[in-house]
């Protein structure tokens, strides 16, 4: 095992104890798992100072005070989406101290903060969070079997051309345009599809390729089934998006008899069926030829879909979603 090179001020008066019984510099160091060296320097510190700890070194002195750092600290908390160089500048106009964007960020280190991108979320209101919360709070006491009574739907948009800035490529430094670091981009993502399906914790529905008017197209062949087949534990829940919340929709789910949840705006996080569109799009982008063309995606698309992976997990994300809402 490599040896220490610093040692706590209570092995420091170990070692020092150990010494003035008589043991030798390398039985100490073995002792401590220290080089001799070390217990060399500390013995020497203490027959000429009487103390186990180290002088005071001379250095250069920080460019910062306490107070600026944390006049940094709060000013990036006031303001998250400040960056390196504009809280410089802030340091500079209110404080009159002149230091370095790295400072600045090494203040921020220091106190825990990182940079990180921002993640995105729908722009809720008051009344949309108002929602949100007695929505959750209706359904707090629902059982395992009334949560496997609903079918959550949704869809989903799929590009040839991903841009949710996950990916990441390995290169030197000098090389950031290397044909094999970058990635080319293709106008509005190169075209894509859209896929709709609904899931619930005991089956799914198979992917459907939709196009408008694609939401009632799907009420007789796909909604009204599967009503059919699970009565009276059947809830059809759908998003309060206005083109399945039209008039037309409205009418036809009521003379089939579907029952529907009601669904507070702006919830996509709510829905557990957007972990299986994101998931389908992670095995999808995981292959390692990638979708050229639309007909190619379909089919990938296709391939990739499996029911096993969500079925069983959509009522504890139900479950815990909630919980968070409340």
């Amino acid at each position: 095992m490599r040896p220490r090179r610093h040692l706590t001020t209570d092995q420091q008066y170990l070692a020092i104890a150990r010494l003035q019984t008589g043991c030798s510099q390398t039985e100490v160091a073995t002792e401590l798992r220290v080089s001799q060296s070390v217990i060399s320097r500390l013995q020497q510190r203490y027959r000429e100072t009487g103390r186990v700890t180290e002088r005071h070194r001379s250095g250069r002195p920080l460019a910062t005070s306490h107070t600026d750092d944390r006049f940094i600290v709060n000013s990036a908390l006031w303001n998250r989406m400040m960056n390196a160089t504009q809280l410089q500048a802030r340091l500079r106009e209110v404080r009159g101290t002149q230091v370095s964007r790295q400072t600045i960020r090494n203040r921020l280190h220091q106190h825990g903060l990182r940079a990180r991108r921002p993640a995105r979320v729908p722009d809720h209101t008051t009344r949309h969070r108002c929602h949100r919360l007695a929505w959750a709070r209706e359904h707090l006491r629902w059982t395992r079997d009334q949560w496997a009574s609903v079918l959550f739907s949704d869809e989903s948009r799929f590009m040839l051309s991903r841009n949710d800035g996950r990916q990441r490529c390995w290169r030197c430094q000098g090389e950031p345009y290397a044909s094999a670091t970058v990635v080319t981009r293709r106008a509005f993502g190169g075209g894509g599809v859209t896929v709709w399906a609904g899931v619930s914790s005991q089956y799914r529905t198979a992917l459907h390729f939709v196009t408008s008017p694609y939401y009632l197209n799907n009420i007789n062949p796909v909604i009204v089934p599967l009503h059919e087949q699970h009565r009276p534990n059947f809830i059809f829940m759908d998003d309060n998006a206005p083109a399945r919340r039209g008039h037309i929709i409205r009418e036809r789910l009521l003379e089939t008899g579907v029952p529907q949840m009601e669904w507070p705006a702006l919830s996509p996080d709510l829905n557990p069926i957007e972990n299986l569109w994101d998931q389908l799009s992670c095995r999808v982008e995981a292959r390692s030829s990638v979708p050229q063309n639309l007909n190619v995606l379909r089919a990938t698309l296709q391939e990739e879909d499996t029911a096993d992976h969500c079925v069983t997990e959509t009522d504890c994300c139900v479950s815990e979603t909630q919980q968070t809402t409340v």
